[in-house]
């Protein structure tokens, strides 16, 4: 069992490590199906105005959905405004 902030570090580090999604899930999901059971990672925004959940993208153990969306021009519109 690895201690609870080397894990919290060793994945912060993967997630902030770079600005392609893809390669941050993909590094991320890799520290973490080795830690706990994982089949599938996504990131997943949900959109007020349709009732609905969008995924830009999705990491899988056997496969890459690189369907990814332009965050910079879409993801503005479903962050509060501060």
């Amino acid at each position: 069992m690895v201690d609870k902030n080397v894990f919290l570090w060793e994945v912060t580090i993967r997630i902030c490590g770079s600005f392609q999604i893809i390669t941050v899930l993909g590094s991320a999901f890799e520290y973490l199906r080795h830690n706990i059971p994982l089949d599938v990672l996504s990131l997943t925004i949900r959109d007020a105005n349709l009732a609905a959940l969008r995924r830009f993208t999705q990491v899988a153990a056997d496969k890459m959905d690189h369907t990814e969306y332009s965050l910079r021009r879409n993801i503005t519109k479903f962050l509060p405004t501060l």
